[in-house]
């Protein structure tokens, strides 16, 4: 039986008056894809910030947050720098907004790895080819050399992806890996994500409200609206065989060509 990385009980998470996250359970085993998938609003992105504890001073927390078993809401500051990119890794929304624009990718993988242990420049650098060779980056030494504004948003994506992949974290946070990517490009981040697990054995845990990103890519599907977790299964069930209103409503609003190809002869979109 897989060992369970993850668990999160009744997760409550608030901004003022603002309830974002509701008593949402969830759990994700070693080696495991989960997807969560929700439209805009839902609560996605503040769930994987809470579990790192990354929301602020101002937000209200309650619930519990299990990583093998050590609650992280008791943990110290310093276990919680310890955890956060060497146990758990963290992609975020828009990595070129995140990362230092005066930073190479090559110094901001030396930062990534300096964090938690000492290590030579040299070292970071073989380092970091190495990581960009496992996930099958067609130019590592171009990827090294590049500020992230020469990157285009798939080729940062993905650099971003091994960046939190340098500490073989046993678990991946992934916050909307694929947004703002035309479609072809998203399909290399979503290979980038399975490599990972394919490679190091991580587990992921990536929130999204791009519904074929997450059937393509999960093993397990959640659905989240208004802060609450309404529906959770197996994807090929949920995706499916949907139970809840809300999850049919969002599968009918995916495009298919099949519906397409179906409509009577000489009928047009108008």
């Amino acid at each position: 039986m897989a060992e369970r990385l993850l668990e999160v009980q009744e997760l409550f998470a608030s901004y003022e008056d603002t309830e974002a996250v509701q008593g949402v359970s969830l759990s994700v085993q070693a080696g495991e894809i989960v997807g969560i998938v929700g439209e805009s609003g839902s609560g996605k992105s503040t769930l994987l910030k809470s579990i790192l504890g990354l929301l602020g001073p101002r937000a209200r927390e309650a619930g519990a947050v299990l990583y093998r078993g050590e609650d992280l809401r008791k943990a110290s500051p310093a276990r919680l720098r310890q955890i956060r990119g060497q146990e758990i890794g963290m992609i975020f929304q828009h990595p070129n907004l995140s990362m230092d624009p005066l930073c190479t990718i090559q110094n901001l993988f030396y930062e990534s790895l300096r964090a938690h242990r000492r290590i030579s420049r040299q070292e970071a650098r073989r380092q970091g080819r190495e990581i960009l060779e496992t996930l099958d980056f067609p130019d590592p030494e171009r990827i090294l050399a590049a500020y992230p504004f020469e990157l285009s948003g798939g080729e940062c994506q993905r650099a971003a992806i091994a960046a939190a992949m340098l500490n073989r974290p046993a678990l991946l946070l992934a916050d909307e890996p694929t947004s703002a990517l035309d479609v072809t490009v998203q399909k290399q981040v979503l290979e980038t994500i399975k490599k990972t697990r394919e490679r190091f054995g991580t587990a992921v845990l990536m929130v999204s409200h791009n519904l074929g990103a997450v059937g393509n890519l999960a093993d397990t599907v959640g659905v989240m609206r208004k802060g609450r977790l309404v529906e959770w299964g197996p994807a090929a069930q949920v995706l499916r065989f949907p139970e809840h209103p809300y999850t049919q409503e969002l599968l009918r609003a995916v495009p298919r060509l099949d519906r397409a190809a179906a409509r009577p002869e000489g009928q047009s979109d108008e």
